[in-house]
């Protein structure tokens, strides 16, 4: 299938996991922009809690229930002053840019020093093994927005399985990172075809049945 329709400008890594997961679903999704409808209750409850951990590190608001297990962590690191919900942006060359640029990341929570960043984002439900390409795009951006750091840390927080995920890079690993997401990102906006990829998970997409008539029957 070719696309005949203006292609996305920027990336993501949720854009990305879509594209490998399903091209068509991407396709419909960002390429003729249909919309997905009402969000699941999975989705929902995910950005509900997500509201929720941003009031508390903002000093708004409690520690919502999900996360008591990692009260006092989380305690901690209020007081240490992490950042939270934060929205960054890169060019192609990986510069910093207000506008909306070529990569598009949010960060739940950040923290810097001179030398040493801490990235962390809140997951609710799974853990997922395709996650540990997150933790690489965060590393990449966080080296290209503060030249000076020489190492960073990124923790992935399941709240339900109470389980933290660490990754630890260095600078010499975060220029090989930014070169490989380069070659990845610049293949996604550059696709010209799209082809279905019927599985088990059509059974939780929008489109099956509707603006896709190849989904998988579960």
């Amino acid at each position: 299938m070719t696309a005949t329709l203006e292609r996305p400008g920027h990336w993501t890594i949720s854009r990305y996991h879509l594209f490998t997961q399903c091209p068509f679903r991407y396709y419909l999704r960002h390429i003729e922009k249909h919309d997905e409808g009402p969000k699941s209750e999975a989705l929902d409850r995910g950005i509900r809690t997500h509201d929720k951990l941003e009031k508390f590190f903002l000093g708004k608001g409690p520690l919502p229930r999900v996360a008591k297990e990692f009260a006092e962590e989380y305690l901690n690191l209020r007081v240490a002053g992490v950042v939270p919900e934060q929205l960054w942006t890169f060019t192609k060359s990986w510069k910093p840019t207000k506008q909306r640029g070529w990569l598009v990341m949010k960060t739940d929570l950040y923290k810097r020093s001179k030398n040493e960043a801490l990235v962390v984002d809140f997951k609710t439900g799974k853990i997922y093994d395709k996650n540990i390409e997150q933790m690489e795009v965060y590393a990449a951006g966080s080296f290209a927005k503060w030249p000076a750091l020489q190492h960073v840390r990124v923790e992935l927080h399941y709240l339900d399985k109470k389980h933290i995920k660490e990754g630890e890079f260095t600078r010499k690993q975060g220029v090989e990172l930014r070169d490989k997401w380069t070659e990845l990102g610049n293949t996604l906006l550059a696709a010209e075809e799209f082809p279905p990829n019927p599985s088990p998970l059509c059974g939780w997409c929008p489109y099956a049945g509707k603006q896709c008539r190849f989904a998988m029957q579960t």
